[in-house]
């Protein structure tokens, strides 16, 4: 940021509730610095997720997710006409796509620490 300036002129409020305020107030603490001081020097770090496009890709999960649900479903129910290993080898590569599209990376641990 450019340091120059005279006078900065622009104010942003923002409400928050309690707990966000609690947060906040302890991690510009943490930092020894005021909340103003580290939103104005670390706001532009923060990352920002387009809540339209994670409602369509959860939506999107969540129909591959009940599509797989009903192949697995089919070959339990129809085990002697499907070939068990086409059907594993299907899912393994309908896998690989999914991973591949929504930037799931094989090398990175799950949510609950094990691997994918």
């Amino acid at each position: 940021m450019a340091q120059n300036r005279t006078r900065r002129e622009r104010v942003i409020k923002v409400r928050v509730y309690d707990d966000q305020y609690l947060f906040l107030r302890a991690k510009a603490k943490a930092a020894g610095m005021t909340v103003t001081e580290m939103l104005r020097d670390h706001g532009d770090q923060i990352a920002v997720v387009n809540r339209t496009d994670w409602r369509l890709r959860t939506y999107q999960l969540a129909a591959i997710g009940n599509c797989i649900n009903q192949i697995a479903r089919w070959a339990n129910t129809h085990k002697g006409a499907a070939d068990a290993h086409q059907v594993v080898v299907s899912l393994l590569r309908l896998e690989r796509v999914i991973r591949a599209e929504y930037g799931l990376d094989a090398s990175h641990p799950g949510p609950d620490g094990t691997e994918p």
